[in-house]
């Protein structure tokens, strides 16, 4: 009888493939219930109904898209790369949680258009300047530099006024274009409290 041998024990009875397997099973579940979840939330935005599938759906979808756009705004052709090393990984723990952040917008606000309003204006925001000033500095953008947001005479220092203004008149334009697309597509609550509350509940305890 052949024996599967790793790293010089039975690998039946070794503690890395009980490991091993938990792991795969794991990842296993989470695929199917997102799976799950997309197919529904797929469903909703055909049937033109806002839910917590479809929240969900578009919040893992958003996360791509901007984990994509903030690492594409920091790549260099050649030289040493400056602001850090790339960890294994990391594109997907990003994603997991940018996906929560969405979701806790969408939790918050509880309306589907306004909300991925909010984030597409936010976090294209973001990922704008980052790509800006690791064009000019070599380096992304700090969480301990946003606090420059509320100071208005430093930020201008370093900031075009043309840009500024440009960015608040896509704000309006974003928001006048949410409540008119509010009141004909997705329109009412996308969860009751209970949702909500549970929702909420997962997220923090993730």
């Amino acid at each position: 009888m052949l024996d599967l041998v790793y790293a010089d024990e039975n690998i039946l009875g070794s503690s890395d493939f009980i490991s091993l397997f938990g792991n795969i099973l794991l990842v296993f579940v989470i695929l199917c219930v997102l799976s799950f979840f997309i197919v529904k939330g797929i469903q909703a935005f055909k049937s033109n109904s806002a839910n917590f599938p479809l929240s969900l759906t578009t919040s893992l979808l958003l996360a791509f898209v901007f984990n994509s756009l903030i690492q594409s705004g920091m790549r260099v052709d050649e030289g040493p790369m400056y602001y850090g090393y790339v960890v294994t990984g990391i594109s997907l723990f990003q994603v997991f949680v940018l996906t929560l952040a969405f979701m806790f917008l969408y939790v918050l606000i509880n309306r589907y258009m306004i909300t991925t309003a909010v984030i597409m204006f936010i976090f294209g925001g973001f990922s704008l300047g980052n790509a800006m000033k690791f064009s000019v500095r070599q380096e992304p953008i700090y969480v301990s530099e946003l606090s420059w947001l509320t100071n208005i005479q430093s930020l201008l220092t370093f900031v075009d006024i043309k840009l500024i203004l440009l960015a608040l008149f896509a704000l309006l334009s974003l928001v006048l274009l949410a409540i008119l697309l509010n009141r004909r597509f997705f329109k009412g609550k996308i969860m009751d409290w209970k949702t909500r509350a549970v929702t909420l509940l997962l997220i923090f305890s993730l």
